[in-house]
C-alpha cells in the first residue's frame, strides 16, 4: 500500500501492506526483508522514515492506530557515535532498541496516511476517514534517548603548531571560539553543524 525511503541510507526502504506488517528492505537483495514487523492488527496504509532521524518510522492502519517505532539496528544513527579518549575508537552508547516507542490511538476509524512535519523533525500529522486531521509530537522522553549527549571528546582541533595558552568563547556567537599559541597563530573555529545539531535538536 506505501513504500519510503530511508533519507540516510541509500539501499534502505520501508514497506507496508495488507498483511498487517511493516517491511525494511535492502535494495541490493530483495530476496527477503532485513526487519518485518507486526505492530498492527489490520492493513497498514502508511509508512514513512523521520528525515533527520531515520532510527524513527510511523506507521498508520485501519486499526486506527499510528505507530512511533524504532529501527535503530538498521540506521545510520549518525548522532550516536563520540570519540572515547581514553582509547582513541569511535563506539556506540545508549542505542535505541528496535520496538515499539509510542502508540497514538486519537483516531476513531482507520489512519489513511501519516507524514512528519518538514520543519520540526519531532512532529507528525495523521489522517483518518473519521474526517480528523491530528497533529502529535515525538514524547520528551523517547527524544532525550535520541539525543542526549555523553561525556567525552566531540572534537579536536590541530591547526597549531606549538602549545596552545589560551582558547575563548566569542561573546558574539554562542558556537565560535578563538585559540592562541606559542607559535603565534590565532586561530578562529566554530563548533561543527553535527554537535551543533546534537545539542539543540
Amino acid at each position: 500500500r506505501d513504500l519510503d525511503f530511508n533519507p540516510n541510507k541509500q539501499y534502505y526502504m520501508a514497506t507496508c501492506g495488507d498483511d498487517g506488517c511493516s517491511k525494511f528492505w535492502d535494495v541490493r537483495n530483495s530476496s527477503e526483508p532485513v526487519v518485518t514487523r507486526s505492530d498492527h492488527s489490520h492493513w497498514v496504509w502508511s509508512i514513512r522514515y523521520n528525515h533527520f532521524h531515520d532510527q524513527l518510522v510511523l506507521t498508520s492502519s485501519s486499526d486506527s492506530q499510528v505507530i512511533l517505532t524504532s529501527v535503530a539496528s538498521i540506521s545510520s544513527e549518525p548522532l550516536t557515535n563520540i570519540v572515547d579518549s581514553d582509547e582513541n575508537q569511535r563506539e556506540q552508547k545508549d542505542k535505541l532498541e528496535d520496538g515499539v516507542l509510542a502508540t497514538y490511538d486519537e483516531h476513531e476509524d482507520s489512519v489513511y496516511s501519516v507524514e512528519w512535519s518538514s520543519a520540526d523533525p519531532w512532529t507528525f500529522a495523521s489522517l483518518s476517514y473519521d474526517g480528523r486531521l491530528v497533529i502529535n509530537k515525538v514524547s520528551r522522553a523517547d527524544k532525550y534517548r535520541i539525543l542526549l549527549l555523553e561525556d567525552g571528546v566531540l572534537a579536536t582541533y590541530d591547526e597549531h603548531e606549538d602549545s596552545v595558552y589560551s582558547v575563548e568563547w566569542s561573546s558574539a556567537d554562542p558556537w565560535t571560539f578563538a585559540s592562541l599559541s606559542y607559535d603565534g597563530r590565532l586561530v578562529i573555529n566554530k563548533v561543527s553543524r553535527a554537535d551543533k545539531y546534537r545539542i539543540l535538536l
